[in-house]
């Protein structure tokens, strides 16, 4: 029988944890480390202990006598499937299968935007229309190439245990992009290396995006199918196991632990309602909709209004708020004493204007190579900008991501870029379907 090492009153417990070295745990970890095994009197062989074993005496407050040890420099297995049998694929061969229909992969930040085409390059650049020039295909990119890929110069570098997510140990395959622009601050070539991890939901995520050191960058990839190699799955961890022996009579298991035992193994006391009324179950969904007051039904009413144009996003930066009607404008304003005072329009939609953007923008279309989790849709003729001669424009990019464990957050944010020349992004998890069902013109019918 293993008790779990976090039983409630288990003064054994807390006398083992004072014996162990608590900087060998994460206080972050949703695993238990740690699991008692209580295995009665000691055998023979069982006395014959090795020299890295910590012995330690125990009683309880019931005055049963107790020896227990375990192992200090013992490890934790991960629990993995076995790769020993394995005659599918490489790992790179699944990778390279993957790239002929993942061509290339996308993160948008509020100013660079980042793209990996895989065994190809990896770049960051930013798209900033010229104020100087009438010609709307006349756009300045501050682009960097972050890498390129060199088969004949590739080295394949496998570390297991090196990246965390969620609590959990993923192997990765990694490879060097190199010779990338110059960087002024190294005189060097940036350069990046790409680990790609198996995640079960993987799309070919750009997870995340570091600069280890000035100009050399690591990006996490996450890849699906590369899960379907067993030497790239997730490593879980097993709890370190102090086996607990009794002595002198004593029962295999202490009294103490006997009694929270049969504490915990009662069922609840069933209460019947009063006469006349009824029991209502409520799931996981339902009570986080009761207490948030928000469930899948709120979310496609949103939805609906949203992109009929009957409700609005707002948002505020400082002295300046903006807004969102979806099909309609896009405008920016200041508020005193609760009336709008100053009123901008940043663009209005028009379908003509937003296909000849599209269509001299071929990046912003959507495709089936393109994994990019967000649709850019083109606001015109905005209010006139005397500093450019011309009319405002805003690019409205409607973005699915994951909000912090919230299901229903929306946020919405405005930057200029360029003088009177805009991005408002809005991003939800409630957008994701949205995204996944627009044409290549980042139309949603």
């Amino acid at each position: 029988m293993v008790t779990s090492l976090f039983l409630p009153k288990t003064i054994i417990l807390l006398c083992v944890m004072g014996h162990v070295h608590m900087g060998d745990i994460d206080p972050f970890a949703d695993s238990i480390p740690f699991a008692i095994e209580w295995s009665g009197p000691a055998t023979s062989a069982e006395n014959q202990l090795s020299e890295d074993t910590v012995i330690l005496p125990m009683i309880t407050k019931d005055q049963q006598r107790y020896e227990c040890h375990y192992v200090a420099n013992q490890l934790s297995t991960g629990v993995s499937s076995k790769a020993g049998d394995y005659s599918g694929p490489s790992a790179k061969e699944i990778l390279e299968a993957f790239a002929t229909t993942t061509a290339c992969s996308y993160r948008v930040e509020s100013f660079w935007t980042y793209e990996l085409c895989h065994f190809k390059r990896f770049r960051q650049f930013h798209e900033e229309r010229n104020p100087k020039s009438d010609n709307e295909e006349s756009i300045v990119h501050p682009d960097y190439e972050l890498g390129n890929y060199d088969e004949n110069e590739q080295s394949e570098v496998v570390q297991h245990g090196e990246f965390f997510m969620e609590n959990v140990k993923h192997p990765y395959l990694a490879f060097t992009y190199a010779d990338g622009t110059l960087c002024d601050l190294t005189n060097q070539p940036r350069k990046t290396t790409v680990q790609y991890i198996c995640y079960e939901q993987g799309r070919g995520d750009l997870y995340q995006i570091k600069e280890t050191s000035t100009c050399e960058y690591t990006a996490t990839v996450l890849v699906g199918e590369l899960c379907n190699h067993p030497k790239y799955k997730p490593i879980r961890e097993k709890s370190k196991i102090i086996s607990c022996h009794s002595l002198d009579g004593a029962p295999e298991k202490p009294q103490m632990v006997l009694d929270i035992d049969n504490i915990l193994s009662q069922k609840p006391q069933k209460i019947s309602p009063p006469k006349g009324s009824s029991v209502v179950t409520i799931t996981k969904a339902e009570q986080e909709a009761k207490r948030t007051g928000i469930g899948k039904r709120e979310d496609n009413l949103f939805l609906q209004r949203f992109l009929s144009g009957e409700h609005c996003l707002q948002g505020a930066a400082g002295w300046w708020s903006y807004e969102l009607c979806y099909g309609k404008t896009a405008k920016q304003f200041h508020v005193e004493a609760g009336k709008r005072v100053t009123n901008i329009l940043l663009g209005k939609w028009d379908l003509d204007a937003h296909l000849t953007w599209i269509s001299k923008h071929p990046s912003k279309n959507m495709n089936k190579h393109n994994t990019r989790r967000y649709i850019s849709q083109f606001y015109s003729e905005g209010d006139f900008c005397d500093e450019i001669k011309a009319k405002r424009t805003v690019e409205v990019k409607l973005k699915c991501t994951q909000m912090g464990g919230s299901s229903h957050a929306v946020a919405i944010y405005l930057v200029e870029p360029s003088t009177c020349q805009y991005i408002l992004t809005v991003e939800s998890p409630i957008l994701c379907d949205l995204v996944d069902q627009a044409d290549d013109k980042g139309l949603v019918s």
